[in-house]
């Protein structure tokens, strides 16, 4: 019988998932493992919790592992350790503890692209081999390794794709993950023209309550505001905006912003602070058991905590 491996998926669960491992792929599951899994109607990458031949829970139906990517754990077995650690203590999702611990790029092997080489190496030696560089043949552009295993079902393809690439014969092209954080673009509606007086108010909006409405409305707010701003919170419609963009009071626009509001602000200025006797002599114990195994537990009670 087949090994069965417990995997933890990046989701607020508070549990593990048993997967069958393939025949193929039991060589490379291990504990600390990155898995690509089906996981309801979606394709994600998870980890490999343990590995265990006769599980108690076993359900009616076990999906089995679609591929593992990388020929070693991602997670040695300290790092392993230290994360169930932590999701044990602050009760924190196994699966989301081991994501934290890994760089952006683990999480998801889109960026993973398959390449055909027109190489006169060694021929393909196995039916995974041959079967892979043929689905890549129909193709003339790069593949991503998910739409790969999409059309051609499980399989090893991540640990062929590899051997492949070692021989030549085809490239294999990591894109780098992004790091930066997407720019937030927003609609925002802008007065282009100034009514003077009341009259010209009355004149130009007359039955047309709401565009006033918005009209003093930006007036008051320095000229602009965005429009899901006025929808959500003003409850202004689109209509209404368009309606002064057809007076020809105002225009629409596009702006690009960051989505972290603090990105600009420079950072404060540190201050040094002199601890009071009782914290100088806290601070002392804690630094003297930490160079112990173990270091022990503390209880900072009082001002001094």
């Amino acid at each position: 019988m087949s090994p069965f491996a417990r995997v933890a998926v990046p989701r607020p669960l508070f549990r593990t998932f048993l997967y069958r491992i393939p025949e193929g792929l039991v060589s490379q599951v291990l504990p600390g493992s990155r898995v690509v899994i089906r996981f309801g109607r979606r394709e994600l990458t998870g980890w490999v919790d343990e590995i265990v031949s006769d599980p108690d829970d076993m359900p009616a139906n076990v999906r089995e592992i679609l591929d593992a990517p990388d020929a070693q754990p991602v997670l040695d077995a300290e790092l392993l350790e230290l994360c169930r650690w932590v999701a044990a203590y602050y009760v924190a999702p196994l699966g989301l503890t081991f994501r934290a611990a890994l760089p952006a790029g683990l999480t998801s092997e889109s960026s993973e692209r398959l390449t055909r080489l027109e190489s006169t190496g060694e021929p393909p030696a196995t039916p995974a081999e041959r079967t892979l560089l043929a689905h890549l043949n129909q193709h003339s552009g790069p593949l991503k390794l998910g739409s790969v295993r999409k059309a051609l079902g499980p399989g090893p393809w991540a640990g062929t794709a590899r051997r492949l690439a070692e021989r030549g014969i085809i490239q294999i092209v990591h894109d780098a993950p992004t790091i930066a954080p997407p720019l937030r673009v927003r609609q925002v509606v802008r007065l282009t023209h100034h009514l003077a007086s009341l009259q010209q108010r009355d004149r130009v909006f007359r039955r047309a309550q709401r565009q006033r409405e918005l009209y003093e409305y930006l007036e008051s707010a320095g000229g602009d505001a965005e429009i899901a701003h006025l929808g959500r919170q003003l409850g202004i419609s689109r209509s209404v905006v368009r309606g002064l963009v057809t007076k020809e009071l105002a225009e629409i626009s596009e702006d690009t912003t960051d989505p972290d509001p603090f990105a600009e602000t420079p950072p404060l200025a540190t201050n040094s602070y002199t601890p009071t006797p009782a914290q100088a002599s806290a601070i002392s114990s804690l630094l003297l058991a930490a160079e112990q195994r173990p270091p022990g537990t503390f209880v900072l009670k009082g001002v001094t905590g």
